[in-house]
């Protein structure tokens, strides 16, 4: 791999994990506008069960709003942020691609031939 190659490669890398990252944070946003929306319709219910005297079946909704909401929320964090982590670590093997590449051509050891 020549050091074309390697910038190159380079330039599609950050380009492709800026999107990658780019759609992970706008899956997390639209995915606790999402948990919000579930918990303020179970907030509701809760209330109105509670107001209509169904204790129980009142505490029932509440508790499975929540369950529901943190399984959500879990769910999104380990989705969308395991993108994040693949692009930080494309961005990381990059830099030491391109910093042994340029270690490389201080000690002469890519030659003039692989500089195109």
């Amino acid at each position: 791999m020549d050091i074309k190659d390697v910038q190159s490669l380079s330039e599609k890398t950050r380009a492709d994990g800026g999107r990658l990252f780019g759609v992970c944070e706008f899956l997390y946003k639209i995915n606790q506008i999402f948990i919000i929306i579930i918990g303020i319709i179970g907030i509701i219910g809760f209330l109105i069960l509670m107001q209509q005297g169904s204790t129980y079946l009142g505490i029932a909704v509440a508790v499975l709003t929540f369950f529901c909401c943190f399984l959500l929320y879990i769910l999104s964090v380990l989705t969308t942020h395991f993108g994040k982590v693949l692009v930080h670590n494309s961005f990381a093997c990059m830099g030491l691609l391109e910093y042994f590449t340029e270690v490389g051509k201080a000690n002469g050891i890519v030659s003039s031939k692989d500089q195109r």
